[in-house]
């Protein structure tokens, strides 16, 4: 089991927040043993593991987090998408967008996060993607002169990484977001990339099919769990609660 503080996120939020990698049930052991220590350095542990953790109540935020992936070929350009140029400001319809990316977000469902958490975090998101410095590339289809889908591309070296993909409500089911991955599948074929990737939510069954339409194939799925530390504990007087002996993953 592996505990890292996460010095952004804790700064960002301002709260006290570290990631746990669970490799093993014995490391789901560890952790529930753990927690009384860890209540005391923290408030919020992101756990991430291959496996369904059954420790963890339904009060406990569940995100199975899915990689999709799919190797690069000729897709053709689109006339209806442009690419941005770099940015230092972001419009009100960008902002939108990235907000409505968002949807299945666990920072989203997670109202445990201060208020307008996940506003104040997209926000940066797109803002950081249109400057450069998270994203290579940001494009837009364009409808009536205005921007109703956003997608972001951060090449790195032989993989292309999907960030933000939204379209906007009124005009879902015509075909907006498939003409965007078509796009950026040429452009990355372009600039000699191999593969490209995206990540979302297994509960996000519009986006897994979209994905799944589009050649993308599922590469990984990873469970990550919003544990807020003090919540979880459960006290009876001064004596902390004891882990579950039965095995607790599955």
């Amino acid at each position: 089991m592996r505990i890292k503080t996460l010095h952004w996120d804790s700064n960002f939020f301002g709260l006290k927040i570290a990631k746990v990698d669970v490799a093993s049930p014995e490391d789901s052991e560890k952790l529930l043993v753990r927690l009384p220590l860890l209540h005391k350095q923290y408030d919020l542990l992101y756990v991430f593991s291959q496996q369904k953790i059954e420790a963890f109540d339904e009060d406990v935020l569940c995100d199975c987090k899915v990689i999709y992936l799919q190797s690069v070929s000729p897709a053709g350009y689109h006339p209806n998408v442009w690419k941005y140029a770099r940015l230092t400001t972001v419009s009100k319809d960008l902002l939108h967008l990235a907000l409505e990316s968002g949807e299945y977000s666990r920072f989203r469902l997670d109202g445990k996060f201060p208020r307008q958490s996940y506003e104040k975090l997209y926000t940066r998101w797109i803002e950081q993607s249109v400057s450069g410095n998270i994203s290579t590339d940001v494009f837009c289809y364009i409808k009536n002169d205005n921007p109703c889908g956003l997608l972001t591309l951060n090449i790195q070296k032989n993989n292309a990484v999907i960030g933000l993909l939204s379209t906007a409500v009124q005009w879902r089911g015509k075909g907006i977001a498939s003409a965007l991955l078509s796009h950026v599948r040429q452009y990355a074929f372009d600039k000699n990339v191999q593969s490209l990737s995206v990540a979302t939510q297994e509960s996000n069954i519009n986006a897994c099919r979209l994905y799944e339409k589009n050649g993308f194939m599922k590469s990984s799925a990873t469970y990550v769990y919003h544990v807020w530390v003090k919540d979880f504990m459960q006290y009876s007087g001064n004596q902390c609660f004891t882990p579950p002996r039965t095995p607790i993953v599955r």
